[in-house]
């Protein structure tokens, strides 16, 4: 088994953060050195990728059904929830069929 952690920046919108990874396993939420909020996930290279979306709420913020909690941070005065799900849509799907 190959592992190794990767950085994405969690965007505070609707449609959340979709990332495509094996066996991915969130091992930090919180803010990076900038200032800018993001989400460490472990990546096994050895793993089927799965595609994830990860949403971050705020306190009080509907939460999705499906969805499981990976972790919060502070940013300023708020407190930010951040939440994934296995994301099986056609729109994410064909996201990661696009070439790049």
């Amino acid at each position: 088994m190959s592992r190794t952690v990767w950085k994405f920046e969690l965007a505070i919108e609707d449609e959340g953060t979709v990332v495509k990874l094996g066996a991915p396993k969130p091992v930090l939420v919180g803010l990076d050195p900038f200032g800018v909020q993001c989400v460490w996930i472990e990546h096994d290279t050895d793993s089927p990728v799965e595609i994830h979306r990860y949403h971050v709420h705020g306190t009080g913020h509907p939460i999705g059904d499906g969805e499981t909690h990976v972790g919060s941070f502070v940013s300023g005065q708020f407190v930010w929830h951040v939440y994934t799900e296995r994301d099986l849509t056609a729109e994410a799907v064909e996201f990661f069929r696009s070439p790049t």
